[in-house]
């Protein structure tokens, strides 16, 4: 039986390569001969983690000064637009969702190029290990070799 392609969790492997899906469509693709190595780890999959963390800091500090003048506003009255409650949901919101996706950590394929570049192609959802074992299993029958680090997850 010959594997065409393998899915699991958004990330698929096939004969023309490496790619991380969002439903039907490829999100990030590397072709099958640029690549040089694949790594199975488990980190931060974000290519710009740092940066998102920090516009997650702005976005919570923004909502966090119009909730100063909600707060005045509860306090000693006046007039308040329906701008300054809703835009402080959306902030809290965006800049929350920001700082928790910067920080959190998954499982994720370190994919190594002929042009020494690394893309991360992250698995979408909580990995089951036997499943992922399986996946490995069944990309290694498709030719591909995937260096898997035997380091301890963290809690």
């Amino acid at each position: 039986m010959v594997i065409d392609q393998i899915d699991y969790q958004g990330v698929r492997f096939s004969g023309e390569g490496i790619a991380a899906m969002v439903g039907v469509r490829r999100d990030k693709f590397v072709a099958r001969n640029e690549i040089n190595a694949i790594r199975l780890k488990y980190g931060r999959a974000g290519d710009r983690a740092w940066f998102q963390a920090a516009f997650g800091l702005a976005c919570a500090l923004a909502g966090l000064w119009l909730s100063l003048g909600f707060l005045s506003w509860l306090l000693y009255g006046g007039r308040i637009s329906i701008g300054t409650p809703l835009g402080m949901v959306l902030l809290f919101g965006i800049g929350g969702w920001a700082l928790w996706d910067a920080f959190s950590s998954q499982w994720y394929f370190e994919v190594e190029t002929s042009s020494m570049k690394r893309e991360k192609i992250g698995f979408a959802g909580a990995v089951d290990e036997a499943l992922l074992q399986e996946f490995l299993q069944q990309a290694r029958q498709m030719g591909y070799a995937v260096d898997v680090r035997k380091r301890a997850r963290p809690s």
